[in-house]
């Protein structure tokens, strides 16, 4: 999702998260999601703004199994904590 590499997300690059995690939202709620997980108001979701929006918005394991990626890696995810997220995004995005 973050298309330019810049390490952080912009409003555009998160409603792109938001529709992959089959979210679609008017433009009145981007910006509201958008300011609410951005909080420390810089403009832009940097990783743990963006893993507090993934565990709040989505439901995780239910993503997880349905890419057969499996309990193993959900209970991975706990212990790695802000390691698995990019790992599993990069793995869910690659093919």
């Amino acid at each position: 999702y973050d298309q330019d590499r810049s390490g952080t997300l912009d409003e555009d690059e998160f409603a792109l998260a938001l529709e992959y995690m089959k979210m679609p939202v008017n433009d009145g709620m981007l910006e509201r999601l958008f300011a609410k997980y951005d909080a420390d108001g810089s403009g832009s979701i940097e990783y743990p703004e963006f893993r507090t929006a993934w565990l709040g918005l989505a439901d995780p394991k239910k993503e997880l199994d349905a890419r057969n990626i499996g309990s193993f890696h959900f209970r991975l995810f706990f212990l790695l904590g802000m390691v698995f997220v990019p790992l599993t995004m990069f793995f869910l995005t690659s093919f």
